[in-house]
């Protein structure tokens, strides 16, 4: 029973290992947590979190699709200084950083409500899709569309 709730609550996508670089993006698990988004980006090498320095050439993004027209409303943006935080910002907002973590060399973690990116309450879908960036080497998963992650706020 725990195991039909859990792989229904939980989307998972794929990336092939098409782009070189340091964040070839893998796969990125997002896991609905009631009003939480906990979400797990792996890519296959090796990084330092200082390559997402503030001000650097290299980005780990993840886009927000809130009300599905196929555009991002917010953008988070995994940054280094001193320690890693996603800044989420869009619709003129800004909201506090969020604490990353770095559960393997490969992978970078993080969890943040998303009640405060919908209006409203009832059931919605949330559209993410994350971009990665080093140097000449771009990426983008899932390659087109958005992966959805159904939420029902109250």
């Amino acid at each position: 029973m725990v195991a039909s709730f859990f792989a229904v609550a939980t989307t998972t996508v794929t990336d092939a290992k098409d782009v070189g670089g340091k964040l070839d993006l893998r796969t990125a698990r997002a896991a609905r947590d009631g009003t939480l988004l906990r979400l797990t980006v792996k890519v296959y090498g090796r990084w330092s979190s200082k390559l997402l320095r503030r001000g650097g050439k290299s980005r780990l993004t993840v886009l927000y699709d809130v009300n599905g027209d196929g555009k991002a409303d917010f953008t988070g943006r995994i940054v280094y200084r001193g320690k890693l935080s996603l800044w989420i910002t869009g619709r003129h907002q800004a909201f506090e950083p969020v604490p990353v973590s770095r559960p393997t060399s490969t992978s970078a973690y993080f969890v943040h409500p998303v009640d405060v990116l919908f209006h409203g309450t009832g059931t919605k879908t949330l559209g993410i899709a994350i971009t990665s960036v080093n140097g000449t080497h771009r990426d983008r998963m899932p390659d087109k569309g958005w992966a959805p992650v159904v939420f029902t706020l109250r």
